[in-house]
């Protein structure tokens, strides 16, 4: 401080200043001291300009400021864009500063050069798997293994290979429910990709009455009519909606979590909730992947058939709304039941909570009355508003009859919001 009072423009000083500061734990009185050296160093000098940042970074990270350091860090790789060291943590403080997308977008960016660092694959591999992403951990492994020399001993990739091979074991014993395989559910695991089965109920082909006629139920909406005849192939949909335990499968296999994940993860055998259009869309491809077999969303017409068959009910059960076999706002639960927890309000395929529990995605763009397949109302490339079926635990009987329509907004999130599948080789005609 003496020497500083006989020459404040000594840069060293500054720095040393700061040390000193830093050693006597007196953070804030550290980096202000780096302040001043940084403001007397010339612009042309990058080189002390680099070192300071890296100092003044240095303290904010040992004191957990992270939005401090990650604005220090990207002032530093304004003066050294390819500077691979500092684009590695710029990834980890993007991941401490909640922006775990953007930092796997940098270690991706990072290790598309052709000299990338085994650090950089490393990095990448664990960002792969706190996402449950096995596949791009697997990729960034091995990437790693081929620029670390001994790589069968090194420390550092045993033990991310320990961990990609403990996310990929089958599904424990106590993540899938002893209620799950009673209801005919089966846990698999193909190519090292654990997956469920839901249990299916056919609908043999023909006719069926859709839509709703008001001399029959004055409570019918006007988008529910007019009543017609539709004739479908035959198909099959599962028996109930998709659980947070087979959608926990796909979010292990790399998919994004849905919305308040962890507290859906202590209900494995309800309906998974919080699932866009686009979510049901891409589970029902991945799932389809893994088994070679066709799944994929039920058409609105093939979810409508199956809920009420030929007879043009108003329920799955029959004409009169009995809370005892759905769970609606009348239940009085407020919120999702397992599925199959209500087995009197069965269709007449044996298909469960299709009336209440959660809002059911279906292919079908909303459109009016009469159903069409070959109107364009199917064309999943669309941008328009998907068709919802069944109503949810928050809505009334009216919502829950079985030919009640809602729209929804493809990319919508709400914790009432969840789908069942459908499979068959053919879509369904009009």
């Amino acid at each position: 401080t003496r020497a500083l009072a006989d020459d404040p423009f000594a840069i060293p000083l500054w720095r040393l200043l700061a040390d000193a500061h830093h050693h006597l734990n007196a953070p804030a009185e550290a980096l202000t001291a780096l302040d001043r050296a940084q403001a007397l160093t010339p612009l042309s000098d990058t080189h002390t300009r680099l070192a300071i940042l890296a100092e003044r970074r240095a303290i904010q990270s040992e004191q957990q400021q992270w939005p401090a350091a990650l604005a220090t860090l990207q002032d530093e790789l304004r003066l050294a864009p390819d500077d691979p060291a500092r684009l590695e943590t710029l990834a980890d403080l993007q991941a401490k500063t909640n922006h775990p997308q953007d930092a796997q977008d940098t270690l991706r960016r990072l290790t598309a050069r052709p000299n990338a660092r085994a650090a950089a694959w490393l990095a990448r591999a664990r960002f792969a798997l706190a996402a449950h992403d096995a596949r791009d951990a697997q990729t960034a492994l091995d990437a790693a293994a081929r620029l670390i020399p001994n790589a069968a001993t090194d420390p550092a990739l045993t033990a991310l290979r320990t961990q990609l091979d403990e996310l990929l074991r089958p599904i424990p014993r106590d993540r899938f429910p002893q209620r799950l395989t009673d209801l005919g559910f089966s846990a698999r695991q193909e190519r090292d990709v654990a997956y469920i089965l839901p249990p299916l109920c056919p609908v043999a082909a023909g006719p069926f009455l859709m839509g709703s006629d008001k001399r029959r139920d004055p409570q019918a909406y006007d988008n529910e009519q007019p009543q017609h005849s539709v004739t479908l192939p035959a198909y099959q949909i599962a028996r109930f909606p998709v659980t947070v335990a087979e959608y926990a499968c796909f979010v292990r296999a790399g998919h994004s979590e849905p919305g308040d994940w962890p507290a859906q993860l202590g209900r494995l055998d309800h309906p998974v909730v919080s699932v866009s259009w686009h979510d049901a869309v891409a589970y029902a491809a991945w799932l389809a992947q893994q088994t070679g077999q066709p799944w994929r969303l039920p058409s609105e017409a093939e979810w409508e058939k199956a809920a009420r068959g030929t007879d043009g009910r108003l329920y799955p059960w029959g004409n009169t709304f009995d809370a005892s076999r759905a769970n609606t706002r009348e239940s009085g639960k407020r919120a999702t039941t397992p599925v199959g927890a209500y087995p009197t309000g069965a269709s007449p395929y044996s298909a469960q909570d299709l009336a209440g529990n959660v809002w059911e995605w279906t292919t079908t763009i909303f459109k009016p009355y009469p159903y069409r397949q070959n109107d364009g109302r199917e064309d999943l490339k669309s941008t328009e508003n998907r068709v919802l079926r069944g109503g949810s635990w928050g809505d009334d009987a009216r919502v829950a009859r079985a030919a009640y329509r809602d729209r929804g907004r493809r990319g919508v999130l709400l914790g009432d919001l969840g789908f069942r599948l459908a499979v068959a080789p053919a879509r369904a005609g009009s």
